[in-house]
């Protein structure tokens, strides 16, 4: 009787924990967010799929929501803006007309975003700004979830695959799926591209990324080649000189392109300048850069060389705007799922307590404590009400 009762009163617990992210859902983005990675971590093997997937999308909807907090001023504010003035203009035009006559992105080649926009301008009445910004996390977060679901969890072991998404919730960069929101757009479909396998599978979805940003073609031409070596000193080393000496000779590469009409790159040779955009991210690039060198033998994964190569890219094209950024942009969504899948099978405990402690970090960035009060979280709404999804009313 009494190893019943015990056995009732874990199943309580055990249930009461799963659910505890759903049951705060409502009152609190940022303690359903937290609830949601460590149940994925720590009940990872007692989790069947639609567990996992249910608690994946609370925890990406609590993170949009607590990034949703913000005012977005400064930089984000200007693309915000950008990409808002260019809805309310969509907004007002026939389908015909901006489809041919609106040609503001990529010279009327990047029409993705545009028909996104008319889609949104018939669904939804009285868009914000942020609205937009909210509702594109939200495709690029399902694109992400379905990806893995599909694809990326594939070669985890079951008792590991919630573990693996909690990393991949921690590190992923919702930002910038609100305000660079073609490429992050894009991103999702490069992702699923890499893993076609199928030709006419493969055009579809190259396609479809490239008509939300052009960078796609080169994007996927360098990764798809990437994935396709096996991960060796030589190719480590040729691609580091390769690297390197395009660096030496960028400028010159850049003004020599200009004449064959390509304009846009003039931008990297006026706006050269040693400018790091985030050195969190250049501390979590070269942690994954060192951990992938440490196993350099290790060919289990197909991510390895493009992690080392690109990881390369980004150090030596330090100072060129924005360059290394958009080659990486898929490290924004995927660096806890490259992390995880690099270490797992050597050295998960020491993985397990890195994100207990880098959830310190999260906690007292997203509270203010070390946010920078020009755009602190929460100044659209609280941290925490007892009026269920009070978030939505701002």
């Amino acid at each position: 009787m009494r190893i019943e009762l015990l056995n009732k009163r874990k199943k309580i617990i055990f249930f009461m924990g799963l659910l505890s992210p759903l049951l705060f859902l409502p009152f609190s983005p940022m303690i359903s967010f937290l609830l949601s990675v460590f149940v994925l971590l720590f009940y990872s093997p007692f989790l069947e799929r639609y567990n996992r997937v249910l608690l994946t999308v609370i925890g990406f909807f609590s993170l949009i929501y607590i990034f949703g907090s913000r005012l977005y001023i400064g930089e984000f504010q200007a693309d915000l803006t950008a990409y808002y003035n260019a809805f309310l203009i969509i907004e007002k035009k026939p389908l015909e007309d901006v489809i041919f006559g609106f040609l503001i992105f990529g010279g009327g080649l990047e029409f993705g975003i545009v028909l996104l926009y008319k889609l949104y301008s018939i669904i939804f009445s009285s868009l914000t700004a942020i609205d937009l910004s909210i509702y594109n996390k939200i495709i690029c977060s399902a694109g992400l979830i379905i990806w893995y679901e599909y694809f990326g969890q594939r070669k985890i072991p079951q008792k590991y695959k919630g573990a693996c998404i909690a990393f991949i919730l921690m590190f992923v960069s919702v930002t910038t799926f609100g305000y660079l929101q073609r490429q992050a757009l894009a991103t999702v479909f490069i992702l699923f591209a890499l893993e076609m396998k199928r030709k006419r599978y493969f055009l579809l979805f190259f396609l479809i990324a490239c008509i939300f940003h052009l960078t796609s073609l080169p994007i996927i031409i360098i990764w798809k080649y990437l994935i396709s070596k096996k991960t060796t000193i030589k190719i480590i080393l040729k691609s580091f000189v390769a690297l390197v000496s395009i660096r030496i000779a960028f400028t010159t590469l850049i003004l020599l392109a200009v004449p064959l009409g390509i304009n846009k790159f003039l931008f990297y040779a006026e706006e050269i300048g040693f400018n790091i955009i985030s050195y969190r991210f250049l501390v979590l690039l070269f942690l994954l850069l060192l951990a992938n060198l440490l196993y350099i033998k290790d060919n289990s994964s197909k991510w390895k060389t493009p992690i080392i190569v690109l990881c390369l890219l980004h150090f030596i094209f330090l100072g060129v705007p924005m360059l290394a950024e958009r080659i990486n942009f898929i490290f924004l969504f995927l660096y806890g799922y490259f992390l995880f899948i690099t270490l797992y099978k050597k050295f998960l405990k020491l993985l397990v307590i890195s994100l207990i402690i880098y959830s310190f970090y999260f906690t007292l960035e997203k509270v203010n404590i070390i946010t920078m009060p020009i755009d602190a979280f929460w100044s659209r709404y609280p941290i925490f009400s007892f009026e269920p999804f009070y978030y939505f009313n701002y």
